[in-house]
């Protein structure tokens, strides 16, 4: 391991965290009145797991 990998990983990690708390910001501020918490919980959620996944694979590229 580099010097760098111990700066990536907690860069990720952080990056990961803010972004998701954006994406669960944005959704509970794009709610309307038509919308439940039935609705609302798997929007989060699918869209948290997709900021992970999309953060995740950004890091793992090697440019």
């Amino acid at each position: 391991m580099s010097g760098l990998d111990y700066i990536i990983i907690p860069l990720k990690f952080i990056t990961v965290g803010f972004v998701v708390g954006l994406g669960g910001c944005l959704t509970g501020l794009t709610a309307t009145r038509h919308d439940t918490l039935r609705s609302l919980l798997p929007r989060g959620f699918s869209r948290g797991m997709l900021i992970v996944m999309v953060v995740s694979v950004l890091f793992s590229l090697d440019l």
